[in-house]
């Protein structure tokens, strides 16, 4: 949760340090959603709703270096009972999909830190696919279907 937090000021100050403001750009996309569940048996009885915001913004501070996020928060309230278990317990959470630099070295060399997305990798470098603080540096060689990850 700290690295989350730490990550969320560091990005939120990039566009303080920016350089070239000429250069700078910045995306943004958001969506919300509202949900309910209900589940009923012999060992449990849960009812919930909730709602969920995610962010993804992308600045460009140069033609090399960008800085992304995806992210959000879901709010849920409600009843559950269980004997066995707290699967259908509400929670109330952050959620990170993504908050990182991409510094685009040279063609085809780029590097990557900060809290990573593996899914739209296809890397098998995760047993679960959750992201994690990490590095990596890519080498996207111009041959089809091949990409090296460190």
């Amino acid at each position: 949760m700290v690295h989350i937090v730490w990550l969320t000021i560091l990005f939120a100050l990039f566009p303080l340090l920016n350089a070239s403001p000429a250069m700078a750009k910045t995306s943004k996309q958001w969506r919300a959603g509202l949900y309910g569940f209900s589940a009923d048996d012999s060992l449990s009885s849960s009812r919930l709703v909730g709602v969920a915001g995610l962010v993804r913004v992308r600045h460009l501070f140069s033609e090399t270096l960008e800085a992304r996020f995806h992210g959000g928060a879901a709010i849920e309230t409600g009843s559950s009972s269980s004997l066995f278990t707290d699967e259908f317990e509400p929670k109330s959470r952050f959620l990170l999909t993504e908050a990182l630099l991409h510094w685009q070295v040279w063609q085809p060399f780029s590097l990557e830190a900060g809290a990573i997305d593996q899914a739209h990798h296809g890397s098998p470098l995760l047993l679960e696919s959750h992201t994690f603080p990490a590095a990596m540096a890519a080498l996207d060689l111009p041959l089809e279907n091949w990409i090296v990850h460190l």
